[in-house]
């Protein structure tokens, strides 16, 4: 008798819990997997893919000039004149024109490794959503993905 008490009480507090919790009409049904297991990250659309290059392309252009921005705030602390904001787009543009000037024992792998930096942290600025949530990519945003595609770059740098 004493079990069959403490059981009951069991449960009806099991139940008051549940129905703290949600709201019957939010409860998902039995067997559904509920929105958080669900993986993020929406379908491959036209508009998903635009706003994906959108942010890439916002983030390419940032770039040098948060970099100018460090520069100048670096200056400052150092009571020092500040160059412009814009001096690594300058230095960018005189890199662009320079010849390229490689060693004829060099290795293919020393040939591709600007490409294989410059293409993992495109792959890097695309996958961190910044302007959007539902991006294509947003599957692959994770702090692993972010680590190895880091990791990989800098391999090839060393």
């Amino acid at each position: 008798m004493h079990r069959e008490l403490g059981s009951a009480a069991i449960h009806a507090r099991g139940r008051a819990l549940r129905a703290l919790a949600l709201p019957r009409s939010r409860r998902r049904p039995r067997g559904q997997r509920s929105d958080v297991s669900r993986k993020h990250g929406g379908p491959l659309t036209i508009a998903g893919f635009l706003s994906q290059l959108l942010q890439l392309a916002i983030a390419l252009l940032l770039a040098p000039l948060l970099v100018g921005w460090v520069n100048k705030c670096r200056a400052w602390l150092q009571n020092k004149s500040a160059p412009s904001i814009l001096v690594p787009y300058r230095m960018i543009r005189k890199l662009f024109f320079k010849d390229a000037m490689v060693a004829q024992n060099a290795s293919p792998i020393f040939r591709l490794t600007p490409y294989i930096v410059f293409g993992a942290m495109c792959c890097a600025a695309a996958i961190v959503p910044s302007l959007a949530t539902d991006l294509p990519f947003a599957r692959a945003a994770d702090a692993i993905a972010l680590v190895g595609l880091f990791a990989l770059a800098r391999v090839f740098m060393a």
